[in-house]
């Protein structure tokens, strides 16, 4: 059955309120994340925010100071960022041009550290 995935991540949510010792939110959605956090917090869970490099996080990180929780955030490390990156290209085209680009400053830096090379 197709299910909002919204409401999926809250019915995540909803599972460990009150049961899990800290709960980590990864997502980029402040209005998921604001019920996430307000249904947390009413079960009395230890929760933090994860965000991934690259994409939007002011808002973000504003709730985590609201909210008084720590923020962390996930840097993919070399080609761990393509597949985030092309994930979400749908929604944010930008997020393609970074990967263009990211992968030619890769090449262009791993050629100059072929041998014989300077």
């Amino acid at each position: 059955a197709d299910m909002d995935m919204r409401e999926g991540f809250l019915r995540v949510v909803e599972r460990l309120a009150g049961r899990a010792a800290s709960v980590a939110l990864a997502s980029h959605d402040p209005w998921l994340v604001r019920e996430a956090l307000l249904r947390l917090r009413a079960a009395g869970t230890p929760c933090e925010i994860e965000l991934l490099h690259g994409l939007p996080k002011r808002r973000l990180l504003a709730l985590a100071r609201e909210f008084s929780v720590p923020a962390r955030v996930y840097i993919p490390f070399g080609i761990a960022w393509r597949p985030y990156a092309l994930g979400k290209a749908a929604d944010n085209p930008r997020l393609l041009w970074w990967v263009v680009r990211d992968s030619v400053v890769g090449l262009l830096l791993s050629l100059r550290r072929l041998p014989g090379r300077i």
